[in-house]
């Protein structure tokens, strides 16, 4: 009985890796650093409206996450430490890119706390054609128009080398050195 619910379980994880995507490897996932980033123009919940044409000089930090997404909510306490740290200098927007509905975001925040980035809601669909990504938690930090880097896959948290290459690669960024 126990191996026929591993089988079904295995087959379960192929077919749910098959049908989002995520068989084509994190490396390949988001635009291509050095490349352009896709414009948009998107409605914060709160109702700010974001046009990546008119903030292309700011330095913009992007994480797509997800309402139920374990990692997502691991790195949540950090991801607001570094929007603490940056949010009065006007030159750095932290955008959220939530794979949920309106709703279900604005529960989860009532209950859990803002941790500092503007959320927009977003389909699955939009995400996966406009910036080729399938998997939460992703980041990019771009400026200029252009990725300067991605953090694909995997939760920013301090028992990981993630959190601090991600806060040099945002510090770089913000001093124009990358």
């Amino acid at each position: 009985m126990v191996r026929i619910i591993l089988i079904a379980l295995t087959v379960l994880f192929l077919g749910l890796n098959i049908v989002y995507g995520q068989n084509t490897g994190l490396e390949d996932q988001g635009p291509q650093v050095g490349g352009e980033f896709p414009d948009f123009l998107y409605e914060t919940l709160d109702g700010v409206e974001f046009d990546f044409s008119s903030i292309k000089g700011e330095v913009v930090v992007i994480n797509i996450w997800f309402v139920g997404c374990t990692g997502c909510k691991q790195e949540e306490p950090y991801l607001k430490e570094v929007a603490q740290k940056y949010k009065h200098r006007g030159d750095v927007i932290f955008l959220g890119f939530a794979l949920s509905s309106q709703s279900k975001i604005r529960k989860y925040l009532d209950k859990n706390g803002d941790y500092g980035f503007h959320q927009i809601s977003l389909t699955r669909k939009e995400v996966k054609e406009k910036f080729n990504v399938v998997i939460s938690p992703s980041h990019f930090i771009v400026k200029d128009g252009k990725l300067l880097s991605k953090f694909i896959g995997a939760p920013l948290v301090p028992h990981t080398s993630a959190l601090d290459l991600f806060q040099k690669e945002l510090e770089k960024a913000i001093l124009g050195i990358l």
